[in-house]
This record gives structure tokens, sequence and C-alpha cells, in this order.
């Protein structure tokens, strides 16, 4: 009886502390509404952040092939942004593209299929438009590369396109070797200056990824 008499005993020396402080039990009610409040507004943005793929980024080829002893590739992406995107590229607001390559080692043993990555690519592209002369830049953090194109149509036609992109050295691939080779391009709205962030967690229009694009691999026995 004693087990079940302590713990009444707490709560009644609680309610009895709580109660005599004017307002301090209202207080704690209404910092419990703040953190459940605060919870539910966490828990939604995670869940609208969350980069879904859409028809706006579109690649639409990914070749690999064999070139100075490296594994390279070219691909071509389409962009067609919603009208609200387009809106705040000619309003000068800068939007920062994120370009990811992955190629991962596919094995399978006793059933399971298991992947290892061996080279991991991620690096963005700003793009924006100058106020002086009215063209439209782009920037790529990779290779520090800077460009310069009169339509938006140019530079998004540039933005999506690769060529002679290194990937691995063929030295590090393992012959008779099963690689895919992924990547996706997606809009990192987290760049975007505080007014427009608040609406890219809940506008689908700033929620911009392209579909992982995947290529299968086969190494042959010999690079020779």
């Amino acid at each position: 009886s004693s087990l079940t008499r302590k713990p009444l005993a707490l709560r009644l020396n609680l309610v009895g502390k709580y109660s005599t402080r004017p307002g301090h039990f209202t207080n704690i009610i209404n910092r419990f509404k703040t953190v459940w409040v605060a919870s539910l507004l966490l828990a939604q943005i995670s869940i609208t952040t969350i980069a879904q793929a859409s028809d706006e980024i579109r690649i639409i080829r990914v070749s690999d092939y064999q070139q100075e002893q490296q594994l390279r590739l070219d691909s071509e992406s389409r962009f067609n942004l919603p009208k609200a995107v387009i809106k705040a590229i000619n309003h000068e607001i800068p939007l920062s593209f994120t370009t990811e390559i992955v190629l991962s080692e596919q094995n399978r043993r006793f059933g399971f299929e298991f992947e290892r990555t061996r080279a991991s690519i991620k690096y963005q592209t700003r793009l924006y438009k100058t106020g002086v002369d009215h063209r439209y830049e782009l920037y790529n953090s990779r290779n520090h590369k800077l460009q310069s194109f009169q339509t938006l149509e140019a530079a998004l036609l540039t933005l999506g396109t690769l060529q002679d992109f290194p990937i691995i050295k063929l030295s590090e691939l393992h012959p008779k070797q099963r690689y895919a080779l992924k990547m996706r391009i997606s809009l990192d709205h987290w760049k975007l200056p505080s007014p427009l962030l608040i609406e890219a967690l809940f506008k689908n229009h700033w929620q911009l990824s392209s579909d992982w694009y995947e290529v299968s691999i086969q190494t042959p026995g010999s690079w020779l």
C-alpha cells in the first residue's frame, strides 16, 4: 500500500505548491501550449520541405563513357520553371540549384543487394539577373566559372547541360563489376531571402526537384 501512496502524496504536494503561487499554473499551461504549437509547426515544415520530384526539372539523358583513363558523363536536363519562380528571377532574386551525382558499386550476396558509394559529387550553381545590363548570370561553385546570357532560356539550357564531366579514375573501379550512376538536380530553397523562404516552406512551386536518373554500368574485364 505504501507504493500507491507515494505518487499520490507527491501529486498533492505539487498541486498545493503551484496553487499557492498566483498565476503559476496558468503560466505552465501557456508554456505547454506554446511548445505544442511550435512542435506542430516544425512537423509541418519537415513534411513540406521534403524534396519531391516535379516536372519543372527533368533529366532526359545521362551518358557515361571512358576518356583519359577516367569515367565521364554527358547529361541533358530541361527546366520548366513556375511563373512565380521566373518572376522572382526577373526581380533579381538569386536562385541556387544543387546538382548531385553518385556512383555506387552494386553487389549481391546471400540473396541480398548491397550498394557501396564509390564517388559522390555535389555542387551548386547560382542563377541570377543583373540590374545593370539585364543579363542572366550562372556561377558554378565547383569550378568557379561565371557565364553570362542574354535570355533566361539560354541560361537554363546551359544549367541543364553537362559535357565531359569527370566522375572517377578507371583505376579505382573493379573489373567485371556492376555500378549505378545516379544524378539529380534540385532547387535549394533554403538559400532564398527570408521573406521568400517562409513562402517556400509551404508552397509547392518552390519545392522543385528532378527524379533520380539512374544508369547501370558493367565494367569490362580490362580497360585496355
